[in-house]
């Protein structure tokens, strides 16, 4: 147990690194190095040794985990920013304002991959769980265009934000087991809003289930 404990303790200060601070062949390089370090320190029987041994296995298997993330899945979506493509989005939640238009969660298979977007449509449209969005929109990777927003949605999984650029079709579809959450979640939030005064609506949404859209710039201070 103290093995894993170690070995998690490292993996999570890879992980740390490897969102915030290294990119490229970087995590491959040093988790190489870390990877040697940690070979090194399981042969003498100090106790130190043991124990920086398993942190450093932990964080060079974070490392070539990070990755081979982004040059097997990451690196498409970033070779599509800026390109506009035919999508068949299916909505993961329902949609809400963003100050023009609606947007939505969802998932679309780009190049034969999965991707979870933000989409984003001109005008307001009725988009729930299991309903398809199917047109042409422009692709934006998200990490590394605006620190505050790249982190934002990467810590959602949200790699690529799509915008509409063409007329779109929306087809009923039924909500899939794993949407259910969802479902539950806005349920909640328009019991929220029933019960809650429209100026502590916001915060309470926030508090209780993540949701900090309705926040206002009071409440943010």
């Amino acid at each position: 147990m103290r093995k894993l404990m170690l070995f998690g303790i490292g993996f999570a200060a890879s992980c740390i690194l490897g969102a915030y601070f290294l990119h490229g062949i970087w995590p491959l390089l040093l988790g190489a190095c870390v990877l040697v370090t940690a070979v090194i320190l399981f042969f003498p029987q100090e106790r130190i040794a043991k124990i920086t041994a398993w942190l450093l296995l932990g964080c060079s298997i974070g490392f070539f985990w990070f990755w081979g993330y982004d040059a097997i899945y990451l690196s498409n979506a970033r070779n599509l920013n800026g390109e506009t493509v035919s999508l068949s989005i299916t909505a993961a939640d329902n949609n809400f304002d963003p100050g023009y238009g609606c947007a939505f969660d969802g998932r679309a298979e780009i190049e034969g991959k999965s991707y979870q977007v933000r989409c984003y449509l001109d005008e307001v449209q009725q988009i729930r769980p299991g309903d398809v969005v199917e047109g042409e929109f422009r692709l934006r990777y998200t990490p590394g265009e605006n620190q505050k927003d790249a982190t934002y949605h990467q810590g959602k999984g949200i790699f690529l934000l799509v915008s509409q650029k063409s007329e779109v079709t929306v087809t009923d579809g039924s909500p899939r087991i794993w949407d259910y959450p969802s479902i539950f979640r806005n349920k909640l939030i328009s019991i929220m809003e029933a019960v809650f005064p429209d100026d502590t609506a916001g915060f309470a949404k926030a508090l209780l289930l993540g949701d900090s859209r309705d926040l206002s710039y009071q409440n943010d201070r």
